[in-house]
């Protein structure tokens, strides 16, 4: 007896462990989702919430919207009725239960829907209906946003206190590098060229250098730079098209740009755009802007460098240096554009005439649709750093009447609005204002 006694406990306490352990495996662990907004419980379980009329909270009724409108199809099978939801305010509930999905639709009042309180949805509109206080927020939210608004606030003063005037055109540009210009006429000045660039120098004696040289001379005593050492260096190299100049005064002429432009006017036209560039100070204005750029896209730099390891955190670092390269590409070519307004003043005054640069730009039009029919591709204007070509031909032929009138040397051109005459007017008047303040000297040549 005593022996049947203790096999029935025994095999009781052994189903009871069985059963135990089989309740214990098939227990649902708990959800750990993490919960953006602590909901909090009431006594009826139902708390209906109105969104603020700011971006968020029409972002957020914009969404429970499309979500009623899909789920009245997908209970009813039919589109939901016209104007339900706008001839009268939607209704929005929030149902105090941990269950992801939503409580269901009153039908007999069609502008009503609830939420559970573990909808993520639900939570959104719970979170923008009852914002957390700013001081309520945790430190890790708090104290990284005071640094990175106060790191881009010390770079938006730093922006607004070191920008200066450009001569002539009167344009804010931000320069926190020292001037650089040409050293005083008659300083000796040591030239590094390559022993290739060296042999395809040409000599003094050389008609065409004489020719470009003589130019320079009448744009230079047109821009009040005259007083300088300027120093003309002219390059046998019959397949480049182009001219540039140094901050420190050494302009550099190719000549396949003689090729193009034939007459002193077109000439003068490239070499003023150039002296243009000495003068407005672009050289040092392009080296500030990339300063500033750098150091706004300085904090995403680190994720760059982790992107080699990780690609996704490479992605963070790509929008930010992507939009300071497109800063810093439009920043250039508005220089660029000013660099021509300038030019055209400066040749202008010299006594050349303004509409060659027209003719100039639209022969390096056709050129460049030839080379596109040889099979020669071109960049986009955004990603250039000078305009196009043909944009250029389009803003010299407008700007030809206003530098003839702002020169004296045309009637104003009728047919303008009272905002641009008063821009004409103004730039009129910073023209004049340059005119007297340069120190006019006359100066016959340029070293070379």
């Amino acid at each position: 007896m005593n022996l049947l006694v203790a096999s029935a406990a025994s095999f009781r306490s052994i189903r009871g462990a069985l059963l135990s352990e089989r309740t214990f495996a098939t227990k649902k662990k708990p959800s750990t989702r993490p919960r953006s907004v602590a909901i909090p419980s009431t006594s009826n379980c139902l708390q209906q919430i109105t969104l603020p009329n700011t971006w968020r909270g029409r972002r957020g009724l914009n969404d429970a919207k499309k979500f009623w409108a899909k789920g009245v199809k997908r209970l009813s099978g039919t589109e939901p009725p016209a104007g339900s939801l706008t001839d009268k305010p939607l209704l929005l509930y929030i149902d105090d239960r941990s269950t992801t999905t939503v409580t269901g639709f009153l039908w007999g009042q069609t502008n009503q829907i609830r939420f559970t309180k573990g909808h993520p949805l639900g939570q959104r509109l719970w979170s923008i209906a009852h914002p957390v206080p700013w001081s309520k927020k945790s430190r890790w939210i708090r104290w990284p946003t005071y640094i990175v608004v106060g790191f881009y606030s010390s770079l938006f003063l730093f922006w607004f206190f070191w920008r200066v005037r450009v001569p002539i055109t009167g344009r804010w540009q931000f320069q926190c590098l020292p001037l650089q210009s040409p050293p005083p006429n008659g300083s000796h000045r040591q030239l590094n060229l390559s022993e290739e660039a060296a042999g395809r120098l040409l000599s003094r004696d050389d008609p065409r250098g004489a020719r470009v040289r003589e130019i320079l001379a009448r744009v230079l005593s047109a821009s009040g730079l005259e007083h300088l050492a300027w120093t003309l260096l002219m390059f046998d190299a019959p397949n480049i098209l182009n001219a540039a100049v140094a901050p420190e005064g050494v302009v550099m002429v190719f000549t396949g740009l003689l090729t193009v432009a034939e007459t002193d006017d077109e000439i003068a036209a490239v070499l003023s755009h150039e002296v243009a560039h000495v003068l407005a100070q672009h050289a040092m204005a392009n080296e500030s802007g990339e300063l500033l750029v750098y150091l706004a896209t300085a904090p995403a730099l680190p994720f760059a460098g982790a992107g080699l390891v990780i690609g996704e955190l490479g992605m963070i670092a790509a929008p930010p240096l992507i939009l300071g390269t497109v800063i810093l590409l439009a920043l250039t070519r508005k220089r660029e554009a000013e660099a021509d307004k300038i030019g055209m003043l400066l040749m202008t005054e010299a006594g050349f005439d303004p509409s060659a640069a027209v003719s100039f730009w639209d022969k390096m039009v056709q050129m460049e649709k030839s080379m596109k029919e040889k099979g020669a591709k071109q960049q986009a204007e955004f990603q250039s750093t000078h305009p196009h070509s043909q944009s250029r031909v389009e803003q010299a032929a407008l700007d030809v009447p206003k530098i003839l009138y702002m020169t004296g040397r045309g009637p104003l051109r009728p047919g303008q609005s009272s905002k641009e005459l008063r821009r004409l007017e103004r730039e009129k008047r910073l023209w004049e204002e340059f005119l007297r303040r340069r120190p006019f000297q006359a100066i016959n040549s340029v070293d070379g």
